[in-house]
């Protein structure tokens, strides 16, 4: 299989094989009439790894499941021996919403996932919550609702369109290029530390002397006041590759779905 650079303004359909959610990527047609190549694309500012396909593919219904695994396997397969982590189910709002999958590095870049089987009734709320913290986002929806879901987020996000061929493989469309949210949310950036990691926060701009008794909502304040939103946002990033890394080490299922610790020379997904 040969491998090449990415195609420019090119509408053609993608996809991808992840049946075992190896993080490898497999060709998909051996006929000569089809081609396959492997492509470092981009979707919402995260590099995708995808095949290229030129034949047709055969559509059914898509699940959460087969969604989730080709997103977390590509993830993995792109950001492969950097300082990032992958993490399902991340929290925000106070555990209001989670983010599908996220991948945390020198940004926060979240996958919604609206399966054909999925409900779009909280949508438009979890677009608002996930921007007040997210750098990007990224839509992956199944076919059945993406007219719909498209005009549930907000234009910055970008939009993915996923199908399954008639062997259980992903199959990509990338539909809408993501740019980066210009209007994060101070106050819900540090409302994604617990008490102990706030106070941390605060100590490292040296503004928690005389506050380390403080109530929670005290401490909020006092970081918001204090401290510019590059710096809280920084530190949140830091944050979370620190548990991230302690629930891979100690088993702790917090972000829902095993860790991906992309530094890791075979970081695979490994549900």
């Amino acid at each position: 299989m040969r491998i090449i650079g990415p195609p420019y303004r090119c509408h053609r359909r993608l996809v991808t094989n992840y049946s075992n959610c190896t993080g490898k990527l497999h060709r998909i047609h051996d006929q000569p009439s089809h081609q396959t190549m492997l492509l470092p694309l981009a979707a919402g500012g995260a590099k995708l790894a995808e095949i290229f396909h030129k034949g047709r593919a055969m559509k059914h219904s898509t699940t959460d499941s087969i969604i989730r695994s080709a997103i977390r396997s590509s993830l993995a397969a792109a950001h492969q021996g950097e300082d990032a982590v992958i993490v399902d189910e991340l929290k925000v709002s106070f555990g209001s919403g989670r983010i599908d999958v996220a991948v945390i590095n020198g940004r926060i870049e979240g996958y919604e996932i609206k399966s054909d089987k999925d409900k779009l009734d909280r949508l438009s709320r979890q677009a608002e919550m996930f921007g007040a913290v997210a750098d990007r986002m990224t839509l992956v929806v199944g076919q059945r609702h993406l007219d719909k879901a498209v005009a549930e987020v907000p234009e910055w996000w970008g939009v993915i369109v996923c199908s399954s061929d008639a062997d259980g493989n992903a199959v990509l469309k990338r539909v809408r290029r993501g740019r980066l949210n210009r209007k994060l949310d101070k106050v819900a950036l540090i409302e994604t530390l617990e008490r102990d990691e706030l106070v941390s926060m605060l100590a490292s701009a040296n503004l928690d002397r005389g506050f380390r008794g403080a109530t929670y909502r005290v401490l909020v304040e006092r970081a918001s006041a204090g401290m510019a939103v590059s710096d809280v946002s920084a530190f949140v990033k830091k944050i979370l590759k620190v548990r991230a890394r302690l629930a891979r080490e100690f088993g702790d299922l917090a972000f829902g779905r095993s860790v991906i610790l992309c530094s890791e020379p075979s970081a695979t997904c490994a549900d």
